[in-house]
């Protein structure tokens, strides 16, 4: 880990590409994934007790959650359908620990739902 550079209290994104060897293009098989990573969180990312708080401010939601390997999800109704959020380079690490992102919520918007899942 040390060589790659990588500061702690960071998010980082990885990109793993998988290809089986083959030349064939026909038969080949290959993959992609992403996934964010959190760094040398106080908290160990793995924790399986899911936290979420969310802080209305003047800039708009302030939502927190944990572990650092949770998906934080919205959704229009308490029923779904949920979709991702809180990836990319929007997400940050509070003080305490949490990993944060500020969603701006215009005055007239319709409410939204959050929770959070394991992957």
């Amino acid at each position: 880990m040390d060589e790659l550079g990588l500061l702690p209290g960071r998010i980082y994104r990885l990109q793993v590409i998988v290809h089986e060897g083959h030349t064939d293009k026909g038969k080949a098989q290959v993959g992609h994934a992403c996934r964010l990573m959190a760094y040398g969180l106080i908290d160990p990312p793995c924790r399986t007790d899911l936290h979420l708080e969310i802080v209305r401010s003047v800039e708009g939601l302030r939502i927190g959650w944990r572990p650092a390997n949770a998906v934080l999800q919205e959704a229009d109704t308490p029923g779904g359908p949920w979709r991702d959020v809180g990836q990319g380079p929007s997400v940050g690490v509070a003080t305490n620990g949490l990993l944060q992102l500020l969603v701006p919520v215009p005055p007239a918007a319709p409410a939204k739902f959050y929770r959070v899942r394991l992957p």
